[in-house]
């Protein structure tokens, strides 16, 4: 269980940091709109204004407090305590890679 929770504070770092640096190299290359809403209609609808990509790393950051703390419950239950670990360790590396593909695709 420790060494679940040691690779939950690795990801979680490592997500923050490819975010947080993507953004900060290349945010003088975006458009005045970047696709960020994707599960709205296509067109219009899923741009956005560069700085609310900043909400990805913020989403990251706040994951990482919210499993932390609900680890702290749910230490009794190992199972869901690793399913609970692995299924936040999952949405941080997607949220991660959704950066990546929108930096790749606006700039590249």
């Amino acid at each position: 269980m420790q060494r679940l929770n040691l690779s939950h504070y690795w990801v979680a770092a490592t997500a923050l940091v490819v975010t947080v640096g993507l953004l900060l190299i290349y945010h003088r290359g975006f458009p005045p709109e970047v696709p960020l809403w994707y599960s709205l209609p296509w067109g219009q609808d899923q741009l956005a204004a560069p700085v609310w990509l900043w909400l990805l790393p913020g989403l990251i950051g706040l994951m990482t407090g919210v499993i932390a703390l609900g680890a702290r419950y749910l230490r009794q239950d190992s199972l869901l305590l690793n399913l609970w670990i692995i299924g936040g360790m999952v949405v941080q590396l997607i949220i991660a890679l959704a950066v990546v593909r929108i930096v790749w695709l606006v700039i590249f």
